[in-house]
């Protein structure tokens, strides 16, 4: 037996390489929960705009309060993007407070 399906071309789209993200889950599954909310912030673009510090608090709703202790914190996050293969570069500036993310592209995998 021989089925065929037609789809519309705006399915079709959403299924395009360029049209969605693939999170790598062998990465995520090893990260704390700073680092997997950034590994799936960052994982949504190529080339990622510098945020501020504070922005950044703000997007993650993190309880921290003290911004020194989420700003330790955030560090250690991005080092850990690096440390792992996700990002070339993640770093907090220390001159304007803003994060700076390089991200390593890799090309699709059929996993």
């Amino acid at each position: 037996r021989e089925w065929t399906i037609k789809l519309e071309q705006d399915i079709i789209n959403l299924f395009q390489p360029t049209a969605y993200s693939r999170v790598d889950w062998n990465t995520r599954l090893k990260l704390p929960p700073m680092a997997k909310f950034l590994h799936a912030f960052y994982h949504t673009t190529e080339n990622p705009i510098p945020l501020s510090v504070e922005s950044l608090h703000k997007l993650m709703e993190s309880r921290i309060v003290e911004m020194r202790q989420y700003r330790y914190g955030l560090k250690k996050a991005l080092q850990l993007l690096v440390d792992h293969g996700f990002a070339k570069e993640a770093k907090v500036d220390p001159y304007t407070d803003m994060v700076i993310v390089k991200r390593n592209i890799r090309p699709p995998t059929d996993e």
